[in-house]
């Protein structure tokens, strides 16, 4: 990052957290207009993920910034999914029949050991409760989940391929798991 993007960024983020703290936001015609605090926590979380998805992007390589979402998506699966697919270690069948149940009868296949599984919206709630602020790359956070997840279930490492989402521009959310 360039000194001048650096400190219009420090500006912007010193700026957002001074109106947040006080309470207030200044209008164009710079009046304070009263805001909600669950608003302006929303918009100062969405703008920070945002520009630190654009600083990801200009200061990490793109294998990096992969390895980074996956983590991500793998921290995510850890604190409430990974839970439930314990349940299912060594049953892959009855793992697929509960995420059938979460994702749709007919957006997850099995032929032998590869499983698609896809969905029509995104379920992340960070892209459910705001503005898109992410490209196809924030999407390795999704392919970090359901590594965690069905590596939990089968306990040996699989493979996960994103093949298109909605972020990155497809029509929808598909992944291809080989186990």
């Amino acid at each position: 990052m360039n000194r001048k993007k650096f400190i219009q960024t420090a500006c912007q983020v010193g700026i957002g957290t001074a109106a947040i703290l006080s309470g207030r936001v200044m209008s164009q015609e710079a009046k304070p207009v009263e805001t909600k605090p669950d608003d302006r926590r929303q918009k100062f979380l969405h703008n920070w993920l945002k520009n630190l998805l654009e600083n990801m992007g200009e200061q990490m390589d793109l294998s990096t910034q992969i390895k980074l979402l996956e983590a991500c998506g793998r921290d995510c699966a850890s604190s409430h999914a990974k839970q439930e697919a314990q349940k299912y270690i060594g049953n892959l069948d009855g793992w697929l029949e509960t995420l059938k149940k979460w994702v749709g009868e007919a957006n997850v296949k099995q032929e032998g050991n590869q499983i698609e599984v896809g969905y029509a919206k995104c379920f992340c709630p960070l892209v459910q409760e705001s503005a898109p602020f992410a490209n196809g790359t924030y999407c390795n956070c999704s392919r970090g989940w359901l590594l965690e997840v069905f590596e939990t279930i089968v306990q040996k490492p699989v493979q996960v391929v994103k093949e298109e989402t909605i972020i990155g521009g497809g029509k929808e959310c598909r992944f291809k798991v080989m186990i």
